[in-house]
């Protein structure tokens, strides 16, 4: 037996036209090419001097070097502190409304040794 969606909405009680006004305002996913930016905003925008980064677009890797061990924790804990703000600051950059994306980025993150590599 087929039902048809109409069917079983009035089984669930459920409202069409509400159900699609509520999905009307679905929050778009941030574009993977706007990664980078993003990152680079983050770390550019970190008061913790660096002694080498190099960029490996290809492997979608940022290895982010330090003096100590010491700084390249100070250096993680403000970086996943202020990756969000930089998400929402490159959103209103791009003359988009930052409401309308959901702010969340797939990251990986490590520390060896002086080295914080990050992994988009």
């Amino acid at each position: 037996m087929v039902t048809s969606t109409e069917q079983v909405f009035n089984d669930m009680n459920i409202n069409e036209e509400n159900l699609k006004e509520s999905y009307s305002e679905s929050k778009k996913i941030l574009p993977k090419e706007w990664y980078y930016d993003i990152i680079k905003k983050c770390i550019d925008n970190i008061d913790i001097n660096t002694e080498n980064v190099n960029v490996n677009k290809k492997e979608s890797k940022i290895q982010i070097q330090f003096e100590d061990p010491d700084t390249t924790q100070k250096f993680e804990k403000a970086f996943h502190s202020n990756i969000m703000p930089s998400i929402t600051k490159y959103i209103d950059e791009k003359g988009e409304n930052p409401k309308h994306y959901q702010r969340s980025m797939i990251l990986e993150t490590s520390i060896d040794g002086v080295s914080f590599n990050i992994y988009f």
